[in-house]
């Protein structure tokens, strides 16, 4: 798939919804897999479930949407729920079990991870791409009227379109 194409999939995904609040726990995950790759932590399409992973998801949420949200930050669901996605294909434990449980010890105890499609990897690994990737998934899921979203946040913003308008 192209850039455009991952654009209009990213802008287009099948999220959770309290009443006009939308959740922004896909956009999160995705955010925070954008940030280990850029930063080498997962140096492949794998995307493994790991303390690192957990830890990186509830600091991105902490930044990106803080404490006053409709939502609880969880990354059990959206890790999950990602399989939706033409682009996220999780990867199964022998010791799988089809159950409609989705604790975070359930997805541990069933995938080792997930996989996304090689051609999005080498987009994110690229600045620029990301870059826009990360302001489609923010303008997208993380409004302002949805969540307060922290300084850190107008700040990835802010980087994001200076990045595009570079």
């Amino acid at each position: 798939m192209t850039l455009n194409e991952y654009i209009d999939c990213l802008s287009h995904l099948s999220v959770n919804k309290k009443g006009t609040h939308v959740a922004p726990h896909k956009a999160v995950l995705l955010l925070t897999v954008f940030d280990l790759i850029k930063k080498g932590e997962i140096d492949s399409p794998f995307i493994p479930i790991t303390k690192s992973l957990e830890i990186a998801f509830e600091l991105t949420w902490n930044d990106l949407i803080g404490s006053h949200s409709h939502f609880s930050c969880a990354l059990n669901y959206p890790f999950q729920h990602m399989s939706s996605s033409p682009f996220w294909t999780l990867v199964k434990l022998p010791s799988y079990e089809f159950k409609k449980e989705y604790s975070m010890s359930a997805l541990k105890k069933n995938f080792a991870g997930a996989i996304i499609n090689e051609d999005l990897f080498q987009l994110i690994k690229n600045e620029l791409s990301r870059a826009k990737m990360e302001q489609v998934l923010i303008q997208t899921y993380l409004r302002p009227n949805d969540s307060p979203r922290s300084t850190t946040s107008s700040v990835l913003s802010a980087l994001a379109l200076l990045l595009l308008l570079a």
